[in-house]
This record gives C-alpha cells, sequence and structure tokens, in this order.
C-alpha cells in the first residue's frame, strides 16, 4: 500500500512541478506547452483503452466495465458543471487585476484538486489490478499533470504572489491524487466487483479529461505540435504496452 501511495503521491506532486517551472523560468512557448500536452493525450488514449477497460474486462464483465466507464465520465462532467470553468493556461486573459488573477489561480488549483481525486483512484485501480498497469498510469496522470499546475501557477505568478506560496498551492492541488488512491484502495477490499468498476471508472475519467482539456487546449496551443506530440505519446506507450517492457 505504501509503494502505491507514494508513487500516487508522486504523480500528483507533479503539479508542483508544473509551478516550480513557472515561478523558475515563466510560461513555456506555446509549441513546448502543445507538445506536452499532446504527449500526455496520446499516452492516455493508450492507458484508457488498451489498459484500463481490458482490464476491467477481465476482472469483472462487459456490463461492469461499460458502468464503471459511463460513471467515470459523468462525475468528471459534474465536476466540470459544478467547477466554473476558467482556462488560464493564458493566463493574461483574465487581465491584469492582480487580486482576479490571484482568485483565478487559485479557483484552478481547487478544480485540479478536484480533478485528482478520481485520477487517484485510477491509479490505485491500476496497482490493483498488475503494478505494471499502476506505474504506468500514475506516469500518464503525472505527465498531464505538469501542465495542469502551469496554469494555476501562471495567474499567480502574474498577480504578484510569493513564489513560494505559488509551489506549496499547486502541490496541494495535487496531494488529491493520493488521497484519491487511499479511498480506492480501501473500497476495492470490500468488493471485488468493485475493483472492475474502478477500472473502468478510471479509464472513463482519463478520456473524458482528454477529449474535453488535453486535445482541445494542445490544439488552441499550436495544432501541428500537438498532432507531433500525440503521435509520438501514442506510439511509445503501444511500444511499452505491447513490447512488455511495462
Amino acid at each position: 500500500m505504501y509503494e502505491t501511495l507514494l508513487i500516487s503521491a508522486m504523480a500528483g506532486l507533479a503539479t508542483g512541478l508544473g509551478g516550480l517551472i513557472v515561478v523558475c523560468f515563466g510560461k513555456p512557448s506555446v509549441k513546448v506547452l502543445s507538445l506536452i500536452l499532446g504527449i500526455a493525450a496520446g499516452i492516455n488514449i493508450v492507458i484508457a483503452t488498451v489498459e484500463l477497460l481490458p482490464a476491467a474486462v477481465e476482472h469483472g464483465n462487459l456490463f461492469l466495465m461499460s458502468a464503471g466507464f459511463v460513471f467515470g465520465i459523468a462525475i468528471m462532467s459534474l465536476i466540470d458543471r459544478a467547477i466554473p470553468n476558467v482556462n488560464l493556461l493564458n493566463g493574461d486573459r483574465i487581465g491584469l487585476d492582480s487580486a482576479r488573477l490571484i482568485r483565478a489561480g487559485i479557483l484552478i488549483a481547487v478544480a485540479l484538486a478536484v480533478h485528482n481525486l478520481p485520477e487517484g483512484l485510477a491509479i490505485g485501480a491500476g496497482f490493483e489490478a498488475t503494478h505494471s498497469l499502476g506505474a504506468i498510469i500514475a506516469l500518464a496522470i503525472g505527465l498531464h499533470n505538469i501542465p495542469e499546475g502551469m496554469g494555476a501557477a501562471a495567474p499567480l505568478k502574474m498577480g504578484g504572489m510569493d513564489n513560494k506560496r505559488i509551489v506549496l498551492i499547486t502541490c496541494l492541488a495535487g496531494l488529491a491524487t493520493p488521497l484519491g488512491t487511499f479511498i480506492g484502495m480501501l473500497l476495492m477490499r470490500l468488493s471485488a466487483a468493485f475493483v472492475s468498476l474502478s477500472l473502468a471508472f478510471g479509464g472513463g475519467a482519463i478520456m473524458y479529461v482528454v477529449c474535453k482539456e488535453l486535445i482541445p487546449e494542445s490544439q488552441r496551443q499550436h495544432a501541428q505540435y500537438a498532432i507531433y506530440g500525440m503521435t509520438l505519446g501514442f506510439l511509445i506507450t503501444l511500444i511499452l504496452v505491447f513490447g512488455e517492457i511495462i
């Protein structure tokens, strides 16, 4: 359990790494950001469709897989509707008012924390299936947490917040990931069917993030580099999975 929680925490704290990058170097170029988002999208698509959903069927049946997948999408959709959508990978769009920038950055951090709970559940379900599946899910989630951390840190930096507080806030948002993993691991011990549901739930949650956030944002930043990144992430993950390297 401790190893699983540690790896989940590392994936979650990648949001803090994103915050640290903004603090030290400023916001990256649109090409670099699109490439990172594209790679994250490609990796997560393979993880959801090639690993999580088949594993859900293996640990349960088609009905449990379908129910968990739809539930994962539904929960992420409800979270999206409940939290105001403030897109600040381009923080300057909100204007130059410092208080408003800081409020927006904190709002994004809160949204990230809520989104990280079901992602943590996916990591726990992956480790419950196989160690390698849990590790690659954590890697994929960690990768897309980096630009998300940047998105929260950018308006905080522009609003004049202290650098240490920026890194602290983005790290705290990431700690929801191991919390989700811990809750999931407890629930999965109650019923074998919950393992199947959790794997499919994770697949649905990840696909929602890919389709709603990663792909549109990467395309909006720089479409060509988004395609390069997605292709690279997709192919590398397929090679790792089918080559049984992970």
